[in-house]
């Protein structure tokens, strides 16, 4: 039944609930966007323990389930410790970066191994300058060159078809 106010006395609980879990997300945000900062450690901590990287197109990796007619070749497999070395700082992310939602298509996907050769995440490229982190959204490189420079000497492959 419905109450006074036209909300089910079931359902009451939900907005107090809501609005609790919002205060809490603003609450931990400092003045320098608290959020935004751990994102950004997240981001860090996760290409700092990538010990391989895999380039695909911007269909992406194979997904678990996807017929094996349909999987995507590999633009780049590289391991090489001075390519993750550059590939780290190409991805650095400008600290005072906001979190976008540019609802484009990334044109590049790459998927990061740990040391165990689990897959720690996949990101996408935004070109020119843009990191997809999942569903956290899209942060600003530093440095945009720099990883069109490393995708000339690390995958090539990879560069030919978004330097066109």
């Amino acid at each position: 039944m419905f109450s006074a106010h036209g909300i089910d006395r079931q359902d009451q609980g939900v907005i107090p609930r809501a609005r609790r879990i919002l205060l809490a997300l603003v609450s931990s945000c400092d003045e320098n966007g608290g959020v935004i900062k751990d994102l950004l450690g997240v981001v860090g901590a996760t290409l700092a323990g990538a010990t391989r990287v895999r380039v695909f197109d911007s269909i992406g990796p194979d997904q678990p389930g996807r017929m094996r007619r349909d999987c995507r070749p590999v633009l780049a497999d590289q391991r090489d410790p001075e390519a993750l070395i550059q590939l780290r700082a190409a991805l650095a992310v400008r600290t005072d970066t906001d979190v976008m939602d540019w609802r484009q298509w990334p044109e590049l996907w790459l998927e990061l191994f740990g040391s165990d050769d689990a897959r720690l995440t996949v990101v996408g490229l935004l070109l020119p300058g843009w990191l997809r982190w999942g569903e956290d959204g899209d942060l600003e490189l530093q440095n945009p060159r720099a990883i069109m420079q490393w995708l000339t000497r690390w995958a090539p492959e990879a560069a030919v078809p978004i330097a066109e």
